[in-house]
């Protein structure tokens, strides 16, 4: 595969990134009808991180999101801080307005 992000790759690797998007209504499925999606809390005790027992359980949109976040990944799609701090810029002259 391409080291190229996925931003700057042609249409063709672009299409063969997407593959990695297929299984999501999959998962979404098997996470919210079968077996929950459990994100645990973790707990700063001292300065450290004690891990717990207690969970949330990802449903709807946010599990959509999680998905779509993790499959991401694999496909480079991310983004520079230039980009990031372009965007900031804009929002916030965009607001002044």
């Amino acid at each position: 595969m391409s080291e190229k992000r996925f931003q700057e790759c042609n249409w063709l690797v672009k299409l063969w990134r997407y593959r990695f998007y297929i299984p999501i209504p999959f998962k979404y499925f098997y996470y919210s009808y079968i077996k929950p999606f459990k994100v645990y809390r973790d707990e700063f005790v001292d300065g450290e991180i004690n891990h717990t027992d207690n969970f949330d359980v990802m449903k709807g949109k946010n599990l959509w999101s999680l998905l779509v976040g993790s499959a991401q990944g694999p496909m480079r799609w991310y983004y520079t801080s230039d980009e990031v701090f372009d965007n900031i810029r804009k929002s916030v002259l965009d607001g002044k307005k």
